[in-house]
């Protein structure tokens, strides 16, 4: 019979250093940092995970914007990313 835990929670912070400038009249460009600090919990296992990030936002309608970005990793333990996606605005 093996003792298998899976695996471990982790607990971690986030900070963001974000800049933007209006590109176009519905366009938005946007640039930053993105780095998190993140433990697993029960170890001493810590690592950092940093990333460059550029994006765009492009507003659909008042209500609306399309987002998209890339994540690129600046260190080992990170991974690159893309995303994309829509943002609703509730309340502008």
């Amino acid at each position: 019979m093996t003792d298998d835990k899976g695996p471990g929670d982790s607990a971690s912070i986030d900070a963001a250093l974000l800049a933007s400038t209006k590109a176009g009249r519905n366009l938005e460009v946007y640039g930053g940092l993105m780095l998190s600090f993140d433990k697993v919990k029960n170890t001493d296992y810590n690592y950092p995970l940093v990333h460059f990030v550029p994006g765009i936002e492009y507003r659909i309608s008042d209500d609306i914007d399309f987002l998209a970005e890339f994540g690129i990793a600046l260190n080992d333990d990170s991974r690159s990313y893309a995303s994309v996606g829509l943002a609703f605005y509730l309340l502008r």
